[in-house]
């Protein structure tokens, strides 16, 4: 008898062939279908944010001393969560060091 594999969601079809006596086979008793217990949830799939050709580049800038997040926002007329988008390397935003350099983005 050769095995096969199942692959979860395909049908699975089973031949019933006639009794030798020439009668039709008897039904077997009704069998409940077995759930298959999942694997968890599929992981979702990562996106990178890419630059479009046609979106203006960031700009540059130097942080200077007193400056913060914040003020840099409001001074750009962006929202600091905007900022913070375009700054993934800033790890702790209370922490600016004097000549960092952050992007500022297009509005």
């Amino acid at each position: 008898m050769k095995l096969a594999h199942l692959i979860v969601g395909a049908a699975l079809a089973v031949a019933v062939a006639a009794c030798s006596s020439g009668t039709q086979p008897t039904q077997s008793p009704s069998v409940a279908p077995t759930e298959i217990p999942s694997l968890g949830p599929s992981p979702s799939p990562t996106v990178v944010a890419t630059p479009s050709p046609s979106a203006p580049a960031a700009t540059q800038y130097k942080i200077k001393k007193g400056d913060t997040l914040y003020s840099i926002a409001r001074r750009n007329h962006i929202s600091l969560d905007v900022l913070l988008a375009a700054n993934p390397q800033i790890k702790n935003p209370n922490t600016l060091k004097i000549g960092q350099v952050i992007y500022i983005p297009a509005k």
